[in-house]
Order: C-alpha cells, then sequence, then structure tokens
C-alpha cells in the first residue's frame, strides 16, 4: 500500500513518519513483518497457530513437550541420524526395528512341580513388551543360584514337555531350544534345595528363572 502523503489534523508528517505507516498498513496487508527485524510474512507465522506443546499437528510449527518429546513423527528411511554433530544415518527399515522388539528379552517361570528327588518346571522366554515369542529360540543355560552364578549339586536336567535339552555338562550347562512360542519344560533332578536356571539369549543377555524346589 503505497502513501504519497498523509495529513493529521490539518498537519503534515514527515517523510520519516510516513514511512512508519507504510510499514505499518504493509503488515496489517500480510506484508512483511518489521517487527523486530522479523521478516517472516503473516503466511508464515500462521504456522504457529495451533501449534500443541508435546504434540505433532499437520502443517504447524513443531513445539517439544515439557520433557523434549512429541507424540508422532515420521521419517523416511534413512532420515533418523544418531550421535553428536551430523549424527549417524540409520539404514534401517520400520520391519527391520520392529523385528527387535520380537527378540527374547526376559524369563517367566510358568509353573513348578516339587517331588522328592527332582521337579517339573515349565519356562517361557517373552520378549520386551512380555508377550510371548512367535519363533524357537536356542542358546545355552546353566543350574545357578538366584543371582546368576553357576552352582553345582544337580544330577541331570531333561527335557520335559516343550522344546529341546542338550546336557554339555552332566546337571550343569546345556544347549537348549524352545518352541515357536518360546517355552521349554525341563526336568531337574538333584539332592533336596532351591535351584534356578539361567540362560544365555542369542543377544547375550542372561535371564534367570524363579526358584525350581527339589523336596
Amino acid at each position: 500500500m503505497a502513501i504519497n502523503r498523509i495529513f493529521l489534523r490539518s498537519a503534515q508528517i514527515s517523510n520519516t513518519e510516513k514511512s512508519v505507516f507504510d510499514r505499518l498498513f504493509d503488515l496489517l496487508d500480510g506484508g512483511p513483518s518489521v517487527i523486530g527485524g522479523v521478516t517472516a510474512n503473516a503466511a508464515q507465522l500462521n504456522f504457529n497457530t495451533g501449534a500443541v506443546a508435546g504434540t505433532s499437528v499437520a502443517s504447524r510449527t513443531l513445539v517439544l513437550g515439557a520433557d523434549r518429546n512429541t507424540d508422532v513423527l515420521a521419517l523416511p528411511v534413512g532420515g533418523l541420524r544418531i550421535g553428536a554433530g551430523a549424527g549417524v544415518v540409520t539404514t534401517g527399515s520400520a520391519a527391520e526395528f520392529n523385528s527387535l522388539t520380537a527378540q527374547p528379552a526376559s524369563l517367566t517361570t510358568v509353573s513348578t512341580t516339587p517331588a522328592v528327588g527332582s521337579c517339573a518346571v515349565q519356562l517361557s522366554l517373552r520378549d520386551s513388551a512380555a508377550a510371548v515369542l512367535g519363533a524357537a529360540v536356542s542358546g545355552i543355560g546353566y543350574m545357578s543360584n538366584s543371582t546368576g552364578l553357576a552352582i553345582a549339586g544337580v544330577t541331570s536336567i531333561a527335557v520335559l514337555t516343550n522344546g529341546a535339552i542338550t546336557q554339555m555338562v552332566a546337571g550343569q550347562v546345556f544347549n537348549f531350544i524352545t518352541t515357536t512360542t518360546g517355552l521349554l519344560g525341563a526336568t531337574v533332578t538333584a539332592g533336596a534345595g532351591t535351584y534356578f536356571i539361567t540362560m544365555s539369549l542369542p543377544n547375550g543377555r542372561l535371564v534367570t528363572s524363579s526358584g525350581i524346589v527339589v523336596n
């Protein structure tokens, strides 16, 4: 909006004052902002309208929540970078990342049946969400105490109803294969006492069962 001359109460304003009015009218007409050196136009400033802290709103400015968080953020493959500076590009797809959650992460003792000289136990390997697995898992297990330290005193450990067990060192170390849902049944033969089974998972993590009581 061009203004050649403005009169206020019959008094002519100076060119400097006219320039201020010109800028004001430009701003009101959606032109460039002159506030504090801001050059954004009205459309650009409107991206802030409707922005919600901690929530991704389509076509609006992203404002992180109090914990520097947001609820949803869609990135293309290779769009996530991790590390200092420019970061390292991650090349995994969504399916590949999701497959990590299906890996065994915990061991649940489903049941134990104590008896004189032995105890039957049913174990269940679960994923990071404590859900049953969708594929068989193999690894190495050993008899231990409650903290996962190997112990002696067990005569043998044999498969019961689910999975497979092959002893490597009788009563101490064994190979195992679970069912496709992560189940493993075993019979522990030993003197009276409380024993535990510790498993070494494919990712190197150790998980330990609840107490296995032999009468």
